[in-house]
């Protein structure tokens, strides 16, 4: 009951995230200016994708995401920030 109803809940609103002030021009200079980006995310993929269902577009300029279900360890551990610089270089792990 309470799982369902939670997960009812964050299918909703997180569907709804809005960006925090700056993220958007800040993103688009960087990319404008060929620097690579990507995303280091203790959400789960399921939750990352609701959070960012507005605003695909812009996250589609990342070189990649890396999400919580793809490390064993979960921030602050540096695991899912060792994955993510890795794959700009390909010396990461396989997630």
């Amino acid at each position: 009951a309470f799982v369902t109803e939670r997960e009812e809940l964050l299918n909703e609103f997180f569907a709804k995230s809005a960006l925090l002030p700056g993220v958007e021009p800040l993103v688009r200079h960087l990319h404008q200016h060929g620097i690579p980006m990507a995303v280091a995310t203790s959400s789960h993929r399921r939750h990352f994708d609701l959070k960012t269902t507005l605003h695909r577009e812009l996250f589609g300029l990342m070189h990649h995401v890396v999400t919580g279900d793809q490390v064993a360890k979960s921030k602050p551990n540096p695991e899912i920030f060792n994955l993510a610089a890795g794959l700009f270089d390909g010396t990461a792990p396989e997630a």
